[in-house]
Order: C-alpha cells, then sequence, then structure tokens
C-alpha cells in the first residue's frame, strides 16, 4: 500500500532510508511539518474511502467552542485575548473499534516498519501506539459546515493522512513557531486569529499524503468545508509514552460514548 521506492520505510539502515529520514527531519525543523505526498498508493486510499463512507452514519458529530489552547475562558482578559476568546470546531469521527481490521491503514498503523520510521523522524526517544480502542486510529470528516478552529495541540506531534479534499474550502493552515516554550506571544496569536497577520501557510491535501506535524507550537486550523462531498482524512496517533488513551472526559466528547482500554495507563 505504500510506495516503497520514495518512501523506503522497510530499509531505514540504507542509504535511501537515511536520506528520507534526514529529509523528514529538516522539513520538520524548518517548516514544522513534514510531508510525503503519495505516500498511500491510490487504490489503498479508494479503499479507504470507500469504508468511510460505508461507515459515516457511526461517526460521532462534535460540535463544541473552545479557545485555542483548549482551557477554559480566562474571564479576567480582554474579549479579543486568546485565552479567552472561543473559537468553533466541528468534525465526524469514526472511531477505531468501528474499523474493519483488515483495513490497509490499519495494518499499517500496527506495523513495526511505520513504528520505526515515525521513531526516526522524531528523534526523542522510544515511540508507542495509543492503547486506546477509539482514538487510536480514527476516520475525520468533515461536511458542509465543519471547520477545526484555530488552536495548538497539546502533544507534540501528530502523523495524518489525506484520504479525500473536499469540493470547496477544508485546508489546513498553520502558522509555524508562532509561539515557544519562553514565549506565548498572545499579539502574534490574536493577529493570526483575527487574519490582520501574515498569512498562514497551506499544507499539500493531495490524496495519499501523509504529514509529521509538530503542532504544540504552531497555531493550526481546517478552515470550513463547503458542499456534498466531506472532506476525509486519518489520524494515526503515537506518542513518547506507553500505554496512552484519552480520559473518559475526552472520550465521550470526541466519540459520544467511553470504552476502556485493554492496558490501563501507570
Amino acid at each position: 500500500m505504500i510506495d516503497l521506492e520514495r518512501y523506503p520505510i522497510h530499509a531505514l539502515d540504507t542509504e535511501l532510508g537515511e536520506e528520507l529520514i534526514e529529509r523528514c527531519r529538516d522539513e520538520l525543523a524548518t517548516d514544522g511539518v513534514a510531508s510525503l505526498p503519495g505516500f498511500v498508493l491510490p487504490a489503498a486510499v479508494q479503499h479507504t474511502v470507500e469504508v468511510g463512507n460505508r461507515l459515516a452514519d457511526t461517526a460521532w458529530h462534535a460540535d463544541q467552542s473552545h479557545t485555542v489552547y483548549f482551557t477554559e475562558p480566562d474571564e479576567g482578559s480582554a474579549a479579543d485575548h486568546p485565552r479567552r476568546r472561543l473559537i468553533r470546531s466541528s468534525q465526524r469521527a469514526i472511531a477505531y473499534d468501528l474499523l474493519p481490521e483488515d483495513l490497509p491503514i490499519g495494518v499499517l498503523y500496527r506495523s513495526e516498519e511505520m513504528l520505526a520510521f515515525v521513531e526516526a523522524v522524531i528523534d526523542s526517544g522510544p515511540m508507542f501506539r495509543s492503547v486506546d480502542p477509539l482514538d487510536a486510529l480514527e476516520i475525520s470528516l468533515f461536511g458542509d459546515g465543519d471547520e477545526l478552529g484555530w488552536h495548538f495541540d497539546n502533544s507534540e506531534f501528530s502523523v495524518t493522512l489525506m484520504l479525500r479534499p473536499p469540493e470547496v474550502g477544508g485546508d489546513f493552515q498553520f502558522h509555524p513557531g508562532i509561539r515557544n516554550d519562553d514565549d506565548e506571544s498572545y499579539q502574534d496569536v490574536r493577529t493570526a486569529i483575527e487574519g490582520s497577520g501574515p498569512p498562514p501557510r497551506v499544507l499539500p491535501t493531495a490524496p495519499g499524503t501523509l504529514a509529521i506535524f509538530k503542532g504544540r507550537h504552531a497555531l493550526h486550523r481546517v478552515t470550513p468545508v463547503e458542499g456534498d462531498i466531506p472532506r476525509m482524512n486519518m489520524v494515526l496517533t503515537y506518542g513518547t509514552e506507553p500505554n496512552m488513551h484519552l480520559s473518559e472526559l475526552t472520550q465521550r466528547l470526541f466519540y459520544g460514548r467511553r470504552v476502556l482500554p485493554a492496558v490501563s495507563a501507570p
């Protein structure tokens, strides 16, 4: 299912494999994202889209308001301050436990080769797959009127696979490195939210594109979608801690139910 000539994730210790890792690391350091167009071959993309279409009615629709930090609004701040201003997000999610066991992207997610590739690119120590039965691997759907509002990720990085762009909108926009551990840069964040600052970058959305994105310091969003064809992508959850899973509150918020993981977090 993978274009191994361009992306030899099965042979990372070869010259081509080492070049791939180096290029991804350079892109992450420079742009905050490593983009791999055509990573997944068209037949596997199409098969996954068909599965997503078939399971669309099972998706949980979450429509909520939040700050860019996913915290409670700071009522002591000015109305336009990022810590107080509310942003809308609306999307549907098909949980991991609803996906077929033989789904090609599921096989890829559970493979040791993919885990080793992500670990090599992030280069921060051992990497682990999520044990969350709902969130470890999921299909996200953005229909007419849906969007993912401006926000920062709580995790250091995310891994996504684009399956299908919508008719209109659905652009992944981001401001890399707009804040850092020493400076929240509230003024820059505010102007970015208002659209009065420098224009955001746009991540390519061709089907089959894998993206490894550092979202903790990058403000990012998915613009509102229009039309009858939903935007469809997948999120592959990896992290630097074993036995990762969502809290009960977060599971219910994004998937509408609670399912305990097979392994409890330490």
